[in-house]
């Protein structure tokens, strides 16, 4: 028992190094390019915002965590920055990451971005950054696949317990491979037939501004909000598809999702 102690003390020493020795690599490389890593003793530390005061209160946020997303973020980062309008980033680096996206980062921080870099210590003890850190050879794809997503549950919640101190209004919770976009009514939309009993399922729908303007998502949620009564009688407009009170009235709004391929689907397509 005493070997068995003294050598898992010794693997966990040496594990921990290696995630010392990976978290110094990243940092010196995020100096470089003028952004400070944020770590658990960094959280004393009151938060003052590198760009724009109101980077949380005007605009919307997100939480991403990327693993290698070096092709994608450049376009993800220039849409979301004109559609949300994306003001204020968190971003955690995932330890299987081969690249880090600091380059990247940097161009959007100069335009006006408040952008922070999480360490994963930030949200994750010390214990669970040997049992849930990067994978290796000898773990499971299946394994793999429930440390990631234990992960980012982990980062999710502590980035949106960050961004309420803040005070921010908005957050959006994405992957880099996935786009916030106006799911507008087309001709061949299966869905624009009305619903029975008089309601029509698609009326928000039917309210979103056309492609040609100059609107970003954050418009059309205040607009929604303005248009919510007060003191709302959440039960019976729940019962009504065509408000959005149900969803705004809540503290998240789920957003479906739409699979975007180079086949275009026929209306008898089977959807899952």
């Amino acid at each position: 028992v005493q070997y068995y102690l003294q050598s898992w003390g010794q693997n966990f020493r040496a594990k921990v190094k290696v995630i010392v020795d990976d978290q110094l690599k990243y940092v010196e490389s995020a100096k470089a390019y003028g952004f400070t890593v944020r770590f658990p003793s960094d959280d004393k530390i009151e938060y003052s915002p590198v760009n724009n005061s109101n980077s949380t209160i005007n605009s919307i946020s997100a939480c991403i965590l990327v693993n290698d997303e070096n092709p994608r973020l450049p376009e993800w980062l220039a849409y979301h920055y004109q559609i949300l309008p994306l003001r204020s980033l968190v971003v955690t680096i995932d330890p299987n990451s081969r690249y880090h996206p600091f380059e990247i980062l940097s161009r959007w921080r100069s335009m006006g971005m408040d952008i922070e870099i999480w360490d994963q210590s930030v949200y994750l003890a010390t214990v669970h950054l040997r049992t849930h850190g990067k994978c290796d050879a000898t773990i499971s794809a299946k394994k793999c696949h429930w440390k990631h997503r234990t992960r980012q549950t982990r980062f999710i919640s502590r980035c949106l317990l960050e961004y309420k101190k803040r005070g921010g209004k908005w957050v959006l919770l994405t992957d880099v491979d996935e786009y916030l976009v106006f799911n507008q009514i087309h001709d061949d939309d299966p869905a624009v037939k009305n619903g029975g009993n008089g309601v029509d399922p698609i009326a928000p729908r039917r309210r979103l501004p056309s492609l040609q303007r100059d609107i970003t998502i954050l418009d059309v949620l205040e607009k929604e909000l303005r248009q919510i009564p007060k003191h709302d009688n959440l039960p019976t407009k729940l019962k009504d598809s065509s408000s959005m009170s149900s969803l705004l009235s809540g503290p998240c709004i789920p957003i479906p999702r739409i699979l975007f391929g180079s086949r275009e689907s026929t209306l008898d397509s089977s959807w899952t």
